[in-house]
């Protein structure tokens, strides 16, 4: 079925300067009442494989899901490439496949936390776990970031095995 071209290229094929898909409750008596969402079933129909969808009333929830114990789900970027994985185990992986509750593999696999407030309560403040640093002096730290460079040490383990506590 082709909506606004003459030549549809999948089974629905809508085409538009802005094109829009609206799925809506008929007699809904306000936005807490809506829910609905688009499954997939195999093909005879019968056993539904995957879902997006408002499964409540309360609209609290958007829940995407397989329906195989195997399953996963994978968020992917440019050139489809998978960004993040979600596995059967709800484990978490980005920039690879889950080997534990949350596996982040990349060039520079840096962790940063950002706070709006310090623990005092005036200024933003920043957190980074760094893995390896240019100097290869040390392997992992923790400590206060200041968007260029740690400013305060909270521990930091050297490549060496020694550990040093502030810095």
């Amino acid at each position: 079925v082709g909506i606004g071209t003459d030549d549809p290229q999948v089974t629905l094929h809508v085409e538009n300067n802005a094109p829009m898909i609206r799925i809506s409750r008929a007699n809904s008596t306000n936005d807490q009442t809506v829910s609905g969402g688009i499954e997939w079933y195999d093909r005879n129909n019968t056993n539904r494989v995957g879902y997006l969808a408002f499964p409540s009333t309360a609209n609290d929830e958007l829940e995407m899901a397989t329906e195989y114990a195997a399953g996963y789900i994978a968020f992917a970027t440019g050139n489809a490439s998978q960004a993040m994985v979600i596995d059967n185990g709800g484990n978490v992986g980005i920039g690879t496949n889950p080997g534990t509750i949350l596996n982040i593999e990349a060039t520079a696999a840096d962790i940063r936390l950002n706070s709006t407030t310090n623990f005092t309560g005036s200024s933003a403040a920043s957190a980074l776990i760094q893995f390896g640093d240019s100097d290869d002096i040390a392997i992992a730290q923790v400590g206060v970031y200041d968007g260029v460079e740690f400013v305060a040490t909270t521990l930091m383990l050297h490549s060496d095995g020694d550990i040093s506590l502030n810095g």
